[in-house]
């Protein structure tokens, strides 16, 4: 800005012309926007819309890793003995058997 101040004391800059790009043209435009539209709650909505895109995208990374996950072989967990006992159950409740289960040394 000093030099186009100074363009009347330099005769080389007497035809130079000011140019903004498109980025600077359109947040000139865009502060301009918010100067006349402030406290309109258009700054709540876009904080608003971005929090909701969050969420969106939280969700959708959490429904990738839970497929992921999901498809994760847990055969080796469990013991071919385990497989062919037909109920689980009393056992489960006595903290013996379980997806990850370790036998304690009695």
């Amino acid at each position: 800005m000093d030099v186009v101040s100074q363009a009347d004391e330099i005769d080389e800059l007497f035809k130079a012309i000011v140019r903004l790009g498109g980025l600077h043209l359109l947040m000139s435009y865009m502060g301009a926007v918010g100067k006349i539209m402030g406290g309109s709650g258009l700054e709540d909505m876009w904080y608003e819309i971005n929090r909701l895109s969050k969420h969106i995208k939280w969700k959708k990374q959490y429904a990738v890793l839970h497929a992921a996950n999901t498809k994760r072989d847990y055969s080796p967990n469990v013991s071919s003995e385990d497989t062919e006992k037909k109920s689980f159950s009393p056992e489960c409740s006595q903290g013996h058997l379980g997806p990850r289960h370790f036998r304690q040394k009695e």
